[in-house]
């Protein structure tokens, strides 16, 4: 088999900024970047890496697929929705009809072996300065038996060159994988994000901003995913989004995944900070909002223990209001951040 060229490589968040969205695409330059400028702060963000878009077109190249997929876009019918589908259904499948090169698919299962021993080690290591051994100092405290290797739930996430522009966000247009577990469960999402280049939507979306076939290339991001179970999950904004107001920061919170929230399939947990107050007010939340009930919250959870797949929702239990999901103390160290 052909040799996994330079370009194709992947490459760690730690090591990539706004500079390389031609490399990683717009997703994951920015997880590069918070990556960089959250080390600083001393905010831990999960780990990961990206198969850059080299691999992409490499794997373009070696299945020949270009001149194929430029006939099949030429075909389709202005005005005509079917004609959208069709096209759309038969590129992606000729996509995940060629098997990924040999070279490319060890380069994505080792990465992801090397991110399964990174997060294990970082576990290592908190719980040793949160628990040093009796009579010994973590210096020379004895080496321990290696378990075996614990195999992570990651996302498998598609990131285009074309993402987050000014004039074409591409926003949900290409797919994302939860919950994905073990070497080849990755590397059969990666493939599957190779073919979200041409979902339906994403095909007609290039095709009204006048993007030329093949000047939209796809990176793939892979990152250990948090267990919601322990939390929530949110989103931040150091403005308000209904006003424009810069005054405050806006969070919304659900529990569980963070799919539910941008999907606007649950109603969050609103907070609303006053930036001014932070430093000196006792309490500078001016606002905390929970509109949900019982009976019809639900959080989007990882499936049972053990398996992988698409997350589910889960009615939250109980006889009264839900609490909020965030307690103040959580909501300030999160406007701090944003504001940093």
């Amino acid at each position: 088999t052909a040799p996994l060229p330079e370009s194709a490589r992947v490459r760690w968040f730690e090591d990539l900024s706004l500079a390389d969205i031609p490399l990683v695409g717009g997703k994951n330059a920015s997880l590069g970047e918070l990556t960089q400028s959250a080390a600083q702060l001393g905010i831990h963000v999960p780990p990961g890496f990206a198969l850059p878009t080299g691999a992409f077109r490499w794997f373009m190249q070696e299945a020949g697929l270009a001149r194929e997929i430029e006939k099949i876009i030429a075909s389709i019918r202005a005005g005509s929705l079917e004609s959208l589908q069709e096209a759309g259904a038969g590129i992606r499948s000729a996509i995940l009809g060629r098997p990924l090169p040999e070279a490319l698919v060890q380069e994505i299962s080792a990465a992801y072996l090397k991110l399964c021993q990174r997060v294990a080690a970082a576990a290592d290591t908190k719980l040793r300065q949160e628990v040093p051994p009796r009579n010994a100092t973590p210096r020379d405290s004895p080496p321990r038996d290696s378990p075996p290797q614990a195999l992570i739930r990651v996302a498998v996430r598609s990131s285009a060159t074309a993402e987050d522009l000014p004039e074409a966000s591409f926003a949900g247009a290409q797919e994302s994988f939860l919950n994905v577990i073990g070497p080849e469960a990755v590397v059969a999402a990666c493939h599957q994000c190779f073919a979200s280049l041409y979902t339906d939507r994403a095909i007609n979306y290039r095709a009204e901003l006048g993007f030329a076939e093949g000047s939209v290339l796809l990176s793939v991001g892979v990152q250990e995913m948090i267990d919601p179970s322990l939390g929530g999950s949110g989103v931040l904004f150091t403005l308000d989004t209904e006003t424009g107001s810069r005054n405050v920061v806006l969070i919304n919170a659900v529990r569980g995944l963070g799919e539910a929230l941008v999907q606007g399939s649950v109603t969050p947990d609103e907070y609303l900070v006053f930036k001014q107050g932070l430093q000196s007010a006792p309490c500078p939340v001016l606002r905390r909002s929970s509109a949900a009930q019982p009976d019809n919250k639900t959080g989007a959870q990882p499936r049972e223990s053990g398996t992988a797949g698409p997350s589910r929702r889960v009615p939250l239990q109980g006889a009264g209001p839900v609490p909020l999901v965030l307690e103040d103390e959580t909501v300030l160290q999160l406007a701090r951040w944003g504001c940093a």
